[in-house]
């Protein structure tokens, strides 16, 4: 690596480690570790999260596990997930162990900055899937030991995705979505309530600046049972962000005079119980819309990763003139590499891998690109459309694709190869499109819904046809050249 990395030197690497948000101290940024990741990756041929192969330095990697209990579908398998410049492993639950987050760190860092990442890890995870993840302990050491588990089980997920985490580089939204994580999973209304209340706090320090927010922000908030309490709130209180601030937060964080939340009072856990829905969603719109970390929800909104990839092939500039229906300036887009197309998890498809572009034709006043690709060997050749106006892939489970029979038996395995790619395609498939090249996804579709088809129908069919290419692709097989047709 540069020098910058080979000379980081203790002082150096806690340089930074305090900074300070609203007067107080908070976790260290990963400036450090993020160097000495990189040091340590660059020195192994072992997998940084597996830590299978040999290790070509005499340095030696420490491990930092977290265990947890999580309503957030946990994977029933190792998974590898990347998280910044990071790539933890996720292990699942067992009869005596608990489901776990793992991670390798090579010196110069420690113990301390690795759990950090980890919990960064899970709060990101937390705000993304708006579910509980407890901490149930963390440990490390030489090897990734397990931690055993509580009577407590976490939910499973069978096909576990992070397809969006979000790593903030500004400390104060690296707080704000510990504090939502911790607020989420505390065990106590009053305290959930609380903390919640100093996710507002970070951006806002004067209680009249506080209150001011709250009763700017109430109207834009979208929540529904947020919606129902302000309306009853507002029935009762001329000022619902002095309500929330002075007989929520202050009373729930000082005991000395009134209002005071007595935690053995019914009423006063069944007020709070209602306001939680209400001081979440501020929290929540505070981090979104003035911290600037999406929520999963906006993210799937603006599905930006269908086209992220052709985005930046094609460069920003023309992505954003075929949006508004202009036309695009072609000698500065990248060449096209050669493409993929390929099904979310499931195993490649022959005739689809490594395709040349054969032709792009651009749209402009519709703002779209037609791309049409042929295989290596010529035999198939397919058609779909990328709608920067829309921002969306122009596909579906009939798309153009053309296969042309040379009298072998690869035409037929083909043809059964495009019936297995419209039968996952038609089963909710993700249509994804990789650069062949790098390996990178350039872009993906959200599951595909068929509508107003009989799908056990559709399913049966498509089986048919997949059996009946096989035979004919064996049939050409056994028969001598000069006899097939």
């Amino acid at each position: 690596m540069g020098a910058e990395v080979s000379t980081i030197t203790p002082s150096q690497r806690f340089r930074g480690l305090h900074e300070t948000v609203c007067g107080r101290h908070v976790a260290p940024d990963t400036a450090a570790i993020e160097a000495a990741w990189h040091l340590g990756r660059d020195s192994m041929t072992l997998n940084p999260c597996t830590g299978r192969g040999r290790q070509r330095t005499s340095a030696v990697s420490h491990w930092a596990v977290i265990g947890v209990e999580s309503s957030v579908g946990w994977p029933t398998k190792e998974t590898e997930v990347e998280f910044g410049p990071y790539r933890l492993t996720m292990r699942p639950e067992t009869e005596d162990q608990a489901p776990t987050v793992i991670m390798q760190f090579p010196p110069p860092a420690t113990m301390d900055e690795a759990l950090i990442v980890l919990r960064r890890f899970l709060s990101a995870l937390c705000w993304v899937e708006g579910h509980v993840i407890r901490e149930t302990m963390s440990t490390g050491g030489s090897a990734p030991f397990g931690i055993g588990k509580g009577i407590r089980s976490s939910t499973r997920a069978m096909h576990f995705r992070a397809d969006y985490l979000p790593y903030p580089d500004d400390p104060k939204g690296r707080l704000a979505l510990g504090l939502y994580r911790e607020a989420m999973g505390v065990n106590s209304v009053a305290y959930s309530f609380l903390g919640y209340a100093k996710i507002l706090n970070i951006l806002h320090g004067d209680p009249r600046k506080q209150i001011d927010w709250i009763n700017q922000t109430l109207p834009d908030l979208s929540d529904h049972r947020a919606k129902e309490r302000i309306a009853e709130l507002r029935k009762q209180e001329s000022d619902v962000g002095g309500y929330l601030y002075g007989s929520g937060r202050c009373a729930i964080a000082h005991a000395f005079a009134e209002p005071i939340v007595d935690p053995e009072d019914p009423e006063d856990a069944r007020r709070l119980y209602a306001d939680l829905p209400v001081i979440r969603a501020l929290a929540a719109h505070l981090i979104e819309d003035e911290l600037g970390i999406q929520s999963a929800m906006t993210v799937w909104k603006e599905h930006r990763y269908e086209l992220e990839g052709f985005r930046l092939l094609i460069g920003e500039d023309n992505a954003e003139n075929l949006k508004a229906g202009k036309m695009m300036d072609p000698r500065t887009a990248k060449a096209w590499p050669r493409l993929s197309l390929r099904m979310r998890d499931h195993p490649p498809f022959t005739p689809f891998e490594a395709m040349t572009v054969r032709k792009s034709q651009v749209l402009a006043d519709i703002g779209v690109i037609q791309v049409t690709c042929r295989s290596a060997d010529t035999l198939v050749e397919l058609m779909f459309g990328l709608d920067f106006h829309e921002g969306r892939i122009l596909a579906d489970p009939e798309m153009d694709i053309r296969i042309r029979d040379d009298g072998t038996a690869t035409s037929f395995d083909y043809a059964a190869e495009h019936q297995r790619f419209r039968k996952l395609y038609y089963l909710n498939g993700e249509l994804e499109i990789l650069n062949a090249e790098t390996g990178e996804r350039l872009g993906r579709c959200d599951p595909f819904l068929p509508l107003n088809i009989d799908l056990s129908g559709t399913d049966k069919m498509i089986e048919e046809a997949i059996a009946k290419h096989k035979a004919d692709a064996d049939l050409r097989r056994r028969l001598p050249e000069r006899d097939r047709c």
